[in-house]
């Protein structure tokens, strides 16, 4: 056997091996199917690159034909970096998930009616956004009162989320005498969807508007936690009737922050490989309403550097901007000085 029959032979079976590997890690982990089919892909396109070389190349010079395979070989150990970090980059983002528990439970207290919790569900062209409304308590069906439009951090759904405004002691304090709304990104809870920058974008749009085109809203504060902050501040930037005010728990200078916290790879032409670059910067000197702002010191997944580059984006004299120490990311939201400030914060607004 010749050694170009041989090379042939091992490309022919590490083929085969890639694809059985593919089909199997895919049945497994229904997560990693994107990232099989892509890595699928560049090796059956690597697999006849070589193949034409060997062709092509028959008759060059043995330097000729290093340098083109070495070279070959360099373009798709590029994609394959390239696909890998993408995936990785959105797992690390978005975790699109249902909490089943706590949507039972608001769905329970809906049908007995001891509180004011309606499932919501806004249609668009783009897809299908589900969330909950809990209505303020001691008002009537029909009095106006300001509304909180929450926006969840990337762990978080819409059920967990109004849930704890409902019994968490300390997020009760936020938005006394508010509707609170909260809907589910796309992909996460019943949203339909893909999670990423545009369709977030998309779907903060129109939960701004429909809270805002309620005939009992007097005022719509929004607020949002962790990756929800860059959201909200889009949001905030965007209306066409400015919010009340913005509560930012959390907030990061712009998506490539996260990434870099995490991987710290982030930089030239590696930035293309993010999907969430949400450049919130961008975004906060568009902000015409009273902004607060919490970050902690010890903040492990959003450095309070980005919070302090993303407050000196504000207008200092509508922005407040307050450091809690010693707490970590997902201890932040539920820190008594935090919701009591927010509270305050809400009640000077309204």
């Amino acid at each position: 056997m010749t050694m170009r029959e041989r090379l042939t032979n091992s490309l022919v079976c590490a083929f085969v091996a890639l694809i059985a590997g593919g089909i199997t890690l895919a049945v497994a982990a229904p997560k990693a199917r994107g990232v099989m089919i892509a890595m699928l892909i560049i090796a059956a396109i690597a697999f006849v690159t070589v193949l034409v070389l060997k062709i092509v190349l028959s008759k060059q010079k043995d330097r000729i034909k290093i340098l083109s395979y070495a070279g070959a070989a360099v373009v798709f150990a590029v994609a394959i970096f390239s696909v890998l970090i993408v995936n990785l980059g959105n797992q690390s983002m978005y975790h699109p998930h249902v909490d089943e528990e706590e949507t039972a439970k608001l769905a329970e207290i809906a049908e007995k009616h001891t509180l004011g919790i309606e499932v919501e569900e806004v249609k668009t062209a783009g897809g299908i956004y589900s969330g909950w409304r809990y209505k303020a308590t001691g008002k009537s069906a029909s009095a106006k009162r300001p509304v909180l439009l929450y926006f969840c951090g990337n762990g978080e759904t819409a059920s967990r989320a109004v849930l704890r405004f409902i019994e968490n002691e300390q997020w009760k304090k936020i938005a006394p005498g508010c509707d609170v709304i909260c809907f589910d990104y796309p992909g996460y809870g019943k949203s339909t969807g893909v999670p990423r920058e545009k369709s977030m974008k998309a779907m903060a749009a129109e939960a701004y508007k429909y809270a805002s085109d309620l005939e009992t809203t007097s005022g719509v504060i929004v607020m949002g936690y962790s990756i929800g902050t860059g959201i909200a501040v889009y949001t905030a930037s965007q209306a066409e009737t400015a919010p009340a005010g913005l509560i930012l728990l959390a907030p990061y200078n712009s998506g490539y922050d996260l990434y870099n916290n995490a991987l710290n790879i982030f930089h030239g032409p590696v930035k293309l490989l993010a999907s969430y670059r949400m450049p919130v910067y961008k975004y906060a000197g568009k902000v015409k309403c009273p902004t607060l702002i919490v970050a902690s010191d010890a903040d492990e997944v959003v450095p309070i550097a980005s919070s302090r580059k993303l407050f000196s984006e504000f207008s200092s004299a509508n922005t407040d901007f307050v450091t809690v120490e010693g707490k970590l990311h997902n201890d932040l939201p539920v820190v008594e000085k935090v919701t009591s400030r927010a509270g305050e914060f809400v009640k000077s607004v309204t």
